[in-house]
């Protein structure tokens, strides 16, 4: 689809640099099913489309561009209006970055540039998905550099950043399984970074304004308030102080089982064997007063393709990433449930602190509101 990408197609395997589908090199007896994004020219309508390329596949130039919409029209002239009014719907850079993110970049600069320009890199690519290991192995290559090393510490920044990226973040293993679960180490913990609409590198940069602006970081990092909160990591948060972001849901509950499950938690396994894919996801399973908590879970990963074909509950749209993959594991649970026994149980997507053995936030079902 992309020249660049159909040259790196070709290259000898052991000269390959894999740019646009790490962690996999492109494959080259068979067309390229790596999932791409084409965009009109205002850039406000996207379309997916699979790549294609091989050595059997004739070499083609970039995509047209699509036809812009009814709806880009709408939106450039609302973007007129909002400019002739002094309006801008661009962020105040003093209101971009945080103490975390100040904190880090001072701590390990070099780790903070690393991911930044990963970040940047992606933003500006066609791929539509990646995972944060190989994209920094694949910059200190280009840059004969020693890769940085991967910490908690450098996957908490990482994901703070990109949500200033407009960039959707999921924590997985580094062979790619969704992992939902607090973080002990990083040994084998990664990043899957997603393309979202809007996606886009701000200006000025986090350490172009760390540096143009080191009073305004100064006073950040004396604040009481600039104490960092993990974000990567969130099952080990607290409750949440007034105006600071919830802990995101990182477990399922279920309620109103019968006595023999409730005492005996792993007659649960067969019951709930269609809902692990037959041995792909993974959980432990604990009790908490009346209720067994599925935690510590492990999904297979998602192509960008299955993503973008998932049918949408709009109920579910302010959910992150990851708590939608794990809303989707909750409908699987009590489908399998149902399957095998006629008694009604409730499930229900909570924030579990497994190391205090405490429910931290319960999210609301749709049939709640």
């Amino acid at each position: 689809m992309f020249p660049q990408n159909a040259q790196n197609a070709r290259r000898p395997a052991e000269n390959r640099v894999k740019i646009c589908h790490a962690p996999d090199p492109c494959p080259e007896e068979e067309p390229c099913t790596a999932v791409l994004v084409r965009r009109c020219v205002c850039g406000h309508n996207e379309k997916m489309e699979v790549c294609g390329m091989s050595t059997e596949t004739p070499r083609r130039d970039a995509l047209a561009p699509l036809e812009c919409t009814p709806q880009c029209k709408v939106a450039q002239r609302n973007a007129q209006f909002a400019s002739a009014l002094g309006l801008t719907s661009a962020p105040n850079a003093s209101n971009l970055y945080d103490a975390p993110l100040f904190r880090y970049a001072v701590t390990d600069r070099r780790s903070a540039q690393a991911v930044q320009d990963v970040l940047a890199d992606f933003v500006q690519s066609p791929r539509t998905s990646a995972q944060l290991r190989p994209m920094l192995q694949q910059l200190a290559m280009r840059n004969n550099t020693e890769p940085v090393r991967v910490s908690v510490a450098l996957l908490d920044f990482a994901t703070r950043l990109a949500k200033i990226y407009h960039i959707e973040t999921e924590p997985c293993t580094d062979q790619g399984a969704l992992r939902i679960g607090p973080l002990t180490h990083a040994r084998s913990a990664d990043l899957r970074i997603r393309r979202v609409r809007g996606a886009y590198v701000p200006c000025p940069t986090l350490l172009d304004y760390m540096a143009s602006n080191p009073s305004v970081v100064k006073r950040s990092l004396a604040s009481p308030a600039g104490s960092p909160r993990p974000a990567w990591n969130s099952s080990r948060t607290s409750s949440p102080l007034p105006g600071q972001q919830k802990p995101p849901a990182n477990a399922i509950m279920l309620l109103h089982l019968p006595e023999q499950i409730l005492n005996d938690p792993p007659s649960l396994a067969p019951i709930l064997l269609p809902a692990t894919r037959y041995q792909q996801r993974k959980w432990e399973v604990h009790r908490l007063d009346d209720a067994l908590i599925l935690s510590d879970i492990q999904m297979e990963p998602q192509s960008a393709a299955v993503v973008a074909a998932a049918s949408q509950i709009p109920a579910r749209a302010s959910l992150a990433a990851s708590e939608r993959r794990l809303a989707s594991l909750m409908d699987e649970v009590l489908a399998a449930w149902t399957a095998t026994d006629s008694t009604t149980i409730r499930a229900q997507l909570i924030t579990y602190d497994a190391s205090q053995g405490k429910v931290l936030r319960v999210i609301p079902n749709e049939s709640d509101s």
